[in-house]
C-alpha cells in the first residue's frame, strides 16, 4: 500500500487511487467479499460509495430509501447531497 493508504481509513478513497489498485490485489479483493457476502463487484462498490456519502453527509443514515432507488438515482441525490451540503453534514 502506498503512504496514503496506510494513513486513512477510507476504503472508497484507497479503492479510487489507481496506484493502490495497480499495487494492491483488488481482484482477490473482491473475490474474498464475494464468498462472504455473494455480491457482485459492482453491488460492492456501490456499498463503499453510500458509506462514503454517510460519512461526508451524516444526515443520510436517517433517510428511509430503498437500496434499489438509491441505485437508480444515486448520481442525482449525490448531485443535490453536494448543493445542500450545511443540511446534510450536520447531525
Amino acid at each position: 500500500m502506498c503512504a496514503q493508504c496506510v494513513a486513512s481509513n477510507d476504503l472508497h478513497g484507497i479503492i479510487s487511487w489507481v496506484i493502490c489498485i495497480r499495487n494492491n490485489d483488488m481482484k482477490h479483493y473482491y473475490e474474498h467479499v464475494h464468498g462472504i457476502t455473494k455480491y457482485s463487484k459492482d453491488y460492492v462498490n456501490f456499498m463503499i460509495r453510500i458509506s462514503n456519502m454517510c460519512m461526508l453527509y451524516p444526515k443520510l443514515l436517517y433517510v428511509s430509501v430503498s437500496v434499489s432507488d438509491m441505485k437508480k438515482h444515486l448520481k442525482y441525490i449525490e448531485s443535490k447531497m453536494k448543493e445542500d451540503e450545511q443540511f446534510w453534514s450536520i447531525v
